[in-house]
């Protein structure tokens, strides 16, 4: 819960694992987060002028219709319109980097560029494109699926579905994968033990396994020359570099800039600025607070 300057009153965090779950339960799990988070603030609901929802994947925002998502057990799903029925209020949703891409702009490291692009490493690839100081969603609102950009003819399974997405060479399930962790056994299903075990693995390279570094130093040549292909469509002032898998930073950046220096034009050599954040729950609500007030003030 936020106020009318995007300051953060309360938080809740509930683990759930939504893709389990019909969108109406998830919808009904949603509506009860929200109620209890109210009411730890001391308000009303009816003292809340709107809800945003960020899901990764496929996002019509104007109709509220998520296509596509891991999140969700079956697609299409009108979920706006089932949490705002639930609440009575106004919901909007949004593909989960436009909120951090908002964010990004009105208190982060977007503020004093026109032109940038917000990449976030973890499970997938979220990207957020800024342009003309505004986040970009293109035509029906699927603008930003870097994620599933093919890389690889007939690469690795993505969990799209597709094969050679870049998220099925850079992924949290790919890192795994490249580290011999199936080996041991399927790669879990569940989110949190995929982030535990990443998040083991850096451990590991921090403490001198140098096959492990590879596996992040690859990551970062695989991203860097995905960017470069990028950079070549928008040309970005600064890439916003988040999410969970910044720990991991100091291994793979310095090889994604050489890989995308590498592949890119000579007149944009050296012109690019690199920001990395580790940016909390807390900056992204600030994000959906922004794009929630922005529709509230907007001009009719």
């Amino acid at each position: 819960v936020t106020d009318f300057v995007c300051d953060v009153l309360h938080t809740n965090t509930l683990p759930f694992r939504s893709s389990r779950q019909a969108p109406e339960v998830v919808a009904d799990v949603v509506e009860d987060a929200i109620l209890r988070t109210v009411a730890d603030c001391d308000l009303r609901l009816d003292q809340i002028s709107a809800v945003c929802v960020g899901v990764p994947g496929m996002v019509d925002s104007k109709n509220g219709i998520c296509h596509w998502s891991p999140a969700f057990s079956r697609i299409p799903v009108p979920f706006a319109g089932l949490l705002s029925e639930r609440l009575n209020i106004p919901v909007v949703i949004e593909t989960h980097t436009v909120p951090l891409a908002t964010a990004e702009i009105n208190f982060g490291s977007a503020q004093d560029r026109d032109t940038c692009v917000v990449i976030t490493l973890g499970h997938g690839v979220g990207m957020g494109i800024i342009i003309n100081g505004e986040v970009y969603r293109g035509a029906h609102g699927f603008a930003s699926e870097f994620s599933h950009t093919k890389i690889v003819d007939g690469g690795p399974l993505c969990e799209c579905g597709q094969h050679g997405c870049l998220e099925a060479h850079i992924g949290f399930r790919a890192i795994l994968l490249a580290a011999g962790e199936e080996a041991a056994g399927p790669i879990s299903d569940d989110p949190r033990a995929r982030e535990r075990k990443v998040f083991e693995l850096i451990e590991r390279a921090d403490a001198g396994d140098e096959s492990l570094r590879a596996v992040f130093v690859q990551v970062g040549q695989y991203l860097g020359r995905s960017l470069a292909n990028l950079c070549g469509v928008i040309d970005p002032g600064r890439i916003i570099f988040s999410g969970l898998n910044m720990r991991s930073s100091h291994y793979w950046l310095e090889p994604a800039k050489a890989a995308l220096f590498a592949n890119v034009r000579a007149p944009m050599q050296g012109r690019l600025e690199f920001v990395v954040n580790d940016r909390d729950d807390v900056f992204w609500s600030r994000g959906a607070a922004a794009l929630v007030l922005h529709q509230l003030y907007r001009s009719p």
